[in-house]
C-alpha cells in the first residue's frame, strides 16, 4: 500500500468492484470460490438462537454467500448481517447486545482471528458474551496453543460448533 500510495478504503472498494465484476460475469464461480465448511449452513439453518453475522467482507457479498448457500432469509435477515463498514467488531457486540430483543441474552462469538478475540476478551469483560476461536479457521496450531492458555477465550472444533448452534 505504501510503496504505491494506496490506502486501504481505496482497496477495499477496488475489491468490492472485483467482486462485483466477477459476480455479474460468473456467480456460480465466485460462488464456489467461497464455500461454507461442512455443516454450517445446517448449523445456521436450524439454529435455535437468533443468529447474527459479523463479517469482514461487504454486507451485500455475505447477503449473497449465505442465499446461495441456502441459508434462509428468515433465519439471518440482512439486518443481523454486519459486514465492513458496520463498525469495529467489538461495537458490533455492543449493539447487538443494546437491541431490545436481545435483552438479557448471552452472546456466543465464533471468530477465526485470535487477534480480534484478544481485543474482544479485554473489552467485552464482564458483558454477556463467550469467546470462541474457530479451529478450522484462519489460525494456526500456534494461535490455537495461545487461544488455549487464554482463560476468557475456548478454542472450539467445527462438529462442536454445529452441536453448539442446535
Amino acid at each position: 500500500m505504501e510503496r504505491w500510495g494506496v490506502a486501504e478504503p481505496e482497496l477495499i472498494e477496488a475489491f468490492g468492484h472485483v467482486r462485483d465484476a466477477w459476480m455479474s460475469e460468473d456467480l456460480d464461480g465466485w460462488i464456489g470460490a467461497n464455500r461454507f465448511y461442512p455443516g454450517t449452513v445446517d448449523a445456521i439453518n436450524f439454529s435455535s438462537r437468533p443468529v447474527y453475522i459479523i463479517t469482514t467482507k461487504q454486507t451485500r457479498f455475505a447477503q449473497a454467500l449465505l442465499k446461495a448457500a441456502g441459508v434462509s432469509g428468515d433465519k439471518v435477515p440482512v439486518e443481523r448481517i454486519f459486514g465492513h463498514g458496520s463498525g469495529s467488531k467489538i461495537s458490533t457486540l455492543n449493539k447487538i447486545l443494546d437491541m431490545p430483543e436481545n435483552a438479557g441474552c448471552h452472546i456466543q462469538f465464533v471468530e477465526d482471528r485470535y487477534e480480534t478475540l484478544e481485543g474482544v476478551s479485554l473489552s467485552m469483560l464482564g458483558a454477556p458474551v463467550s469467546l470462541y476461536l474457530a479451529t478450522w479457521g484462519y489460525n494456526t496450531e500456534r494461535t490455537r496453543k495461545r487461544a488455549e492458555r487464554n482463560p476468557l477465550v475456548q478454542t472450539l472444533s467445527l462438529s462442536d460448533f454445529c452441536t453448539k448452534m442446535q
